[in-house]
């Protein structure tokens, strides 16, 4: 299966934190850094180009359940392009009481925003999976969070 799962996060020792995290739940899929401070997720999709890219942001928690659903929708999905899912926030173990309330606000209001034509998990928010077989050109360069997956799913759509 072709996935990658990039991580988002400001510094390498973040980066090598969350993937030690996620290979100690036996998430040992293609683990690759984006670094925050200075590549935006388009970068990272211009290069990637008909690969399914599962970017997580350092503060959020994959389970293997959530890989296995993930993987589902991909085998689903196989000759598929120009593909955006996202989902609802969850709490990591280093949640601060501020993220937490950040992922409460934020779920209500994807759960007013998005339309959902599936029932099953829903893959998290903070987390997006994508493939893409076009350049991201109108988010190319503007350092950007929040809703990354509904914007890039506008380009990718349109």
């Amino acid at each position: 299966m072709n996935l990658t799962i990039v991580i988002y996060a400001q510094s390498e020792a973040t980066f090598l934190k969350v993937k030690s995290r996620q290979e100690l739940l036996g998430i040992t899929e293609n683990l690759i850094w984006c670094n925050a401070a200075n590549t935006e997720r388009s970068q990272v999709i211009n290069e990637n180009l008909n690969t399914w890219l599962l970017f997580i942001d350092h503060d959020c928690e994959l389970s293997r359940e959530n890989i296995s659903y993930i993987q589902l929708i991909i085998a689903k999905d196989a000759g598929a392009s120009n593909k955006v899912y996202a989902g609802l926030y969850v709490d990591s173990i280093d949640s601060t009481y501020l993220q937490r309330g950040h992922n409460f606000i934020a779920n209500n209001w994807l759960l007013q925003s998005y339309e959902s034509s599936e029932s099953g998990p829903l893959i998290l928010g903070g987390v997006f999976l994508v493939k893409a077989n076009k350049e991201i050109s109108r988010h190319k360069d503007g350092l950007f969070w929040g809703a990354e997956d509904k914007a890039l799913s506008y380009e990718l759509l349109n």
